[in-house]
């Protein structure tokens, strides 16, 4: 249980780093929050549209700390 709490909390991070200083609209945070929250309560569907939400913000939030693309995209 303790990953999906980590998970939450780059959620959290992303969002603030490249969601609310952007210029998207697009993603509203209760779009993002409601897909975690059934995520939570085991739908598989909830984790497939934060991944898809976040798979780019998340790798290039990574990559500004490791600097290499490909494995901020593995991780």
């Amino acid at each position: 249980m303790r990953t999906f709490d980590l998970f939450g909390v780059l959620i959290s991070e992303v969002r603030k780093t490249f969601f609310l200083t952007s210029h998207r609209t697009d993603i509203t945070m209760t779009a993002d929050e409601k897909a975690y929250a059934r995520f939570l309560s085991g739908d598989e569907a909830g984790l497939t549209e934060l991944i898809e939400i976040y798979r780019k913000p998340l790798s290039d939030f990574i990559n500004a700390y490791i600097k290499d693309e490909h494995d901020s995209q593995d991780i």
